[in-house]
């Protein structure tokens, strides 16, 4: 073979104005060509983000901008002693609706942003406690409905507690989690926002006491599927029948993060999940990160 360098190094560019990654391979000899190859489809995929993640944020400023002149009429109409009730009634929900969509074209926007790498952390130095407590006033303000309550409840020991963080993201988690109570629970709950230190770690807790769902109701669970030792736990843990659990491991075995989709494929090619049914995933990674997900077929 002639003289070939393989990689001896390979070079993250990021763009100082927030922009996408970008991949810069430097490579000499036989494996040049297919090194600059490499280079132009990142430049390519690089480019077409930015364009995408550009649109997005457009797209987002172009509706808020008239649907702030859709709230502040629909308030003054709320506000006005000679309007009808059923017209302050009708105007009400305009707004309400308005906030609703408001908050999807900001849900929207931030995803993209995270999702190229876009958003620039803003951290500082924060007490927690004092962050849920100005969000809970920020939320009751805003108008929520007699049919939620909120109890915030922080331990005194974490009372001072401080963290570094983006204020503006973890308020939108925790936002998004008590949205997720509302929207679950069209009937009304009690929400908890609570703060506490457990085994020196401080925890953000966001529960309520809502109607969830029933076991009875529950059609399958479709479960990460790292043994099939770790499921039979969770089923004599949790009293749900390990019928309930479904579980291929035996014909695919351990394909760490994939267990689900491959599962929940091959529960739609057999027919059986139907209209209405309840299915919870559940799957967990590295470091202990775990997530769920509820759905109705």
């Amino acid at each position: 073979m002639g003289n070939t360098n393989l990689v001896p190094y390979e070079t993250i560019v990021r763009a100082t104005n927030g922009e996408p990654e970008c991949i810069n391979l430097s490579v000499s000899g036989e494996l040049s060509e297919i090194a600059d190859s490499i280079n132009k489809a990142s430049n390519i995929i690089s480019r077409q983000n930015t364009a995408r993640a550009n649109w997005i944020s457009g797209i987002s400023h172009d509706i808020r901008t008239p649907l702030s002149m859709i709230m502040g009429y629909a308030d003054r109409i709320v506000n006005d002693k000679d309007a009808s009730n059923q017209m302050k009634e009708q105007a009400a929900v305009i707004s309400r609706q308005s906030i609703k969509i408001k908050d999807l074209v900001q849900d929207l926007n931030l995803v993209s942003k995270l999702e190229y790498e876009m958003q620039p952390l803003q951290k500082e130095n924060i007490r927690l406690s004092k962050l849920l407590r100005s969000y809970a006033i920020d939320l009751i303000n805003s108008g929520l409905s007699e049919s939620y309550s909120l109890e915030v409840n922080i331990s005194p020991d974490s009372e001072n507690s401080m963290i570094e963080c983006d204020t503006k993201l973890i308020t939108r988690a925790v936002n998004n989690l008590v949205q997720n109570s509302i929207h679950s629970n069209p009937k009304g709950c009690t929400i908890f926002l609570s703060l506490q230190i457990t085994e020196s770690k401080l925890l953000l807790t966001v529960q309520d006491n809502g109607i969830g769902i029933s076991a009875e109701k529950l059609k399958y669970i479709i479960p990460h599927q790292a043994n099939a030792r770790i499921v039979e736990i969770i089923s004599r843990k949790t009293k749900i029948p390990l019928e309930k659990f479904y579980m291929n491991i035996s014909e695919y075995s351990n394909t760490s993060a994939a267990t689900i989709p491959i599962a929940l494929n091959e529960m739609v090619q057999k027919g059986l999940l139907q209209k209405g049914d309840y299915i919870l995933m559940a799957g967990f990674g590295g470091g202990l990160t775990w997530g769920g997900l509820l759905i109705k077929i």
